[in-house]
């Protein structure tokens, strides 16, 4: 869940990016197959551990996603999940999480000096 208004980033990662997260990345998967791919893939030993949490803008969140249909209410254990793995059916993203230009932009209404209007008004035109 987002905490407020922002932009986000996604972009596929390899499977040795994510594994480099997860030790340090703060857990927050609550099905136990896809908790024993991870440990299995990455060499550790993270738990279940099914909690809501809300992102903010500068928060990294790396996602494992499942790049097929799956049938309704099937939950995959492990050896389903490494199947997919190896299949290609598996994907890791990393999703940045930015500050909302368009959102401070709007509020920024008369209360910015010109360049920081200006500033902002650049960053949400894309132009680099």
């Amino acid at each position: 869940m987002l905490s407020k208004n922002a932009d986000i980033s996604f972009e596929t990662i390899s499977n040795e990016e994510f594994c480099k997260a997860v030790p340090v990345a703060d857990n927050a998967i609550g099905h136990d197959g896809t908790v024993s791919l991870i440990n299995t893939l990455c060499e550790t030993q993270i738990k279940t551990n099914r909690i809501a949490i809300k992102v903010q803008p500068t928060d990294v969140v790396y996602i494992i996603n499942i790049a097929t249909r799956l049938p309704e209410g099937k939950i995959l254990d492990r050896d389903e999940l490494i199947q997919l793995l190896e299949g290609g059916k598996i994907q890791f993203w990393k999703a940045t999480v930015f500050p909302s230009i368009l959102a401070e932009l709007a509020q920024c209404g008369g209360k910015c000096d010109e360049a920081y209007y200006d500033h902002l008004a650049f960053l949400a035109s894309g132009q680099s």
